[in-house]
């Protein structure tokens, strides 16, 4: 994923990489809001305000974090229809060419980092993701979860988070996946922040 560090993807990123392969397949779009809940299996949804509002919310998300990592925004959005942005000028490659080197040193640097100091870097990233009451735990005492926060969700829906940091140079598997999935209490979305890599079926095994 594009960070310096990368994050078992939310289903609000999940959302968005579907949405970005659906566009990407109908040549960039645009598409009707409806259209693609119906190709993302939600047909009996598709006319739902509250489905196409919950979409809008994680593009928007996934654009706010593009921009924040210095990354291009994928989605263009006019009335109730969505598209691909077109590729960058040069200028714009460039500065995202910059952009990988200067993480790529910052990847290197958080490698060395103490855990706890990792986990306090990762709680400040939360913050300024606009998630609240965001909290490192303590050490051993909250059955693996290092970092707890709270997601408000169109300012009206508040989800549980917990999110377990794994300072790493290995790739995190399903395993680990499904070790934090089992300590998760209900209504409670799992976080896996890792300074390495996933095994291809890790991210697979998130949503279930």
């Amino acid at each position: 994923m594009d960070s310096a560090f990368t994050v078992l993807a939310t289903p609000g990123q999940l959302t968005a990489h579907k949405v970005y392969e659906v566009l990407r397949d109908h040549s960039g779009g645009p598409l009707e809001f409806d259209r693609i809940l119906t190709k993302l299996g939600d047909e009996q949804i598709a006319g739902s305000t509250l489905a196409q509002e919950q979409l809008l919310e994680a593009l928007l998300r996934d654009d706010r974090l593009r921009s924040a990592r210095g990354y291009r925004q994928r989605f263009s959005m006019s009335g109730r229809s969505i598209r691909l942005r077109p590729p960058g000028n040069r200028a714009e490659l460039a500065i995202e060419q910059e952009n990988e080197q200067v993480k790529e040193q910052l990847l290197k640097q958080l490698r060395e980092v103490p855990p706890e100091v990792f986990e306090h870097i990762v709680a400040d990233l939360f913050t300024a993701m606009r998630y609240e009451d965001v909290k490192v735990t303590r050490r051993s005492k909250d059955g693996g979860v290092d970092v707890r926060a709270t997601l408000v969700a169109g300012g009206v829906m508040t989800v549980p988070t917990a999110i377990q940091v794994k300072r790493w140079s290995k790739p995190v598997t399903v395993k680990e996946v499904r070790e934090l999935r089992g300590t998760l209490r209900a209504g409670t979305q799992g976080i896996i922040v890792t300074t390495g890599k996933y095994t291809k079926d890790a991210p697979k095994e998130a949503p279930g």
